[in-house]
């Protein structure tokens, strides 16, 4: 789009809340291992990277992925954005 690469990711890490499409952070590493070197980049997610302000839940707790949170640092997309669900 407009010469950037556009990828997404719809699933998440373990999270207290037991929802469908929940991957181990193993998992997760893998599956965002295939957008690697893809620059300039618009990254569409559902998990928020671990230890933000993307990731609280009650409590002030975080419960992002550690995976998604080093794919952002070590590739850093242009723009991140988070698609949570209604």
């Amino acid at each position: 789009m407009d010469g950037f690469h556009v990828v997404g990711l719809g699933c998440s890490n373990p999270t207290p809340f037991e929802t469908p499409g929940e991957y181990s952070e193993e998992e997760l590493e893998t599956r965002l291992h295939q957008f690697d070197g893809l620059k300039p980049m618009i990254a569409i997610c559902h998990v928020p990277p671990h230890g933000t302000m993307l990731d609280r839940i009650t409590n002030l707790r975080h419960a992002g992925s550690t995976a998604m949170r080093d794919f952002v640092r070590r590739e850093q997309p242009r723009f991140f954005l988070l698609r949570a669900y209604p």
